[in-house]
């Protein structure tokens, strides 16, 4: 009767994908919600496995704004484009946006971020971290490399096959 034997490296290789894509492959969002002028209640949402599964949530009231910004280019019409880093302040949390780019200068952001502390302008802010589509590349990617190196090694197995009486008179 055969014995099953378990492919030692491709079992290695699935459970690295797995734990790869479970736990690198979320994101992280903030929506922040003005309940009445002056008063922002943000919600930081922490998720993985592409955002299926919430990690932790967060919430907490919006105290402050700050702006970071850096000179990126200039236009050749006579424009410029600014990089900017938004942090979200909270009580006991703070968010980071991932930097964007915009023609508005760092005191016309935060600016516009404290119009709708105040109460002007929309009743939600929404931020979110990291793109789906550049966690789907790498995933595919590591899954590509992955199967490749559990193709090569696939005679590595575990228990090892006994050797037969025959095998050791030649």
């Amino acid at each position: 009767m055969p014995r099953f034997q378990l492919p030692v490296i491709a079992t290695a290789c699935l459970i690295l994908f797995l734990g790869y894509v479970l736990f690198t492959t979320g994101y992280e969002s903030l929506t922040c919600e003005r309940v009445s002028p002056g008063s922002v209640q943000c919600e930081a949402v922490e998720s993985y496995l592409f955002g299926l599964f919430a990690r932790s949530q967060d919430a907490f009231t919006l105290e402050d704004v700050q702006v970071n910004s850096e000179l990126r280019d200039r236009n050749p019409t006579g424009g410029v484009r600014f990089s900017h880093t938004l942090v979200l302040q909270g009580e006991h949390h703070q968010f980071t946006s991932d930097p964007f780019r915009s023609p508005l200068s760092e005191a016309a952001i935060r600016k516009q971020i404290q119009q709708f502390i105040r109460g002007e302008g929309p009743i939600m802010l929404n931020f979110q971290r990291s793109t789906q589509l550049a966690a789907l590349i790498r995933s595919s990617l590591l899954a590509l490399l992955l199967a490749i190196v559990s193709w090569s090694f696939w005679d590595v197995r575990w228990p090892p096959a006994p050797v037969s009486a025959e095998e050791d008179v030649v």
